[in-house]
């Protein structure tokens, strides 16, 4: 329990979505977003990988796991469709994994 503005029976909650060795940004992977800002549904792009097992993650803000698909990347050009539902709006956290590498973004939802 935690003593706070909201007052003494608020429960304080940390969410740890994790540090990840081989840290990259996209582009270094040659992985883009398309489009990001979006309502759920969105394209990953994969340039220059090949044949390659990588997990496509989506995290709410809250560190919930709301999107969950491993995918075969089976040429240099490969573009995988994301559609993770209904999810309220907000700003989410898309985890890409390739073996023992992660790669993390920002993603924001607008059901506007």
């Amino acid at each position: 329990m935690a003593e706070n503005n909201c007052g003494v029976d608020s429960t304080v909650k940390i969410v740890d979505i994790g540090c990840y060795d081989g840290l990259q940004e996209l582009n270094e992977w040659g992985v883009s977003v398309d489009p990001n800002v979006n309502s759920g549904i969105f394209e990953v792009a994969f340039n220059g990988i090949n044949a390659l097992e990588i997990n496509i993650q989506l995290y709410s803000s809250t560190g919930e796991l709301v999107f969950n698909k491993a995918v075969t990347v089976s040429s240099e050009s490969h573009v995988e469709k994301v559609n993770a539902g209904v999810l309220s709006s907000g700003v989410y956290i898309l985890k890409l994994t390739l073996s023992d590498s992660s790669v993390v973004k920002r993603i924001v939802i607008s059901q506007d």
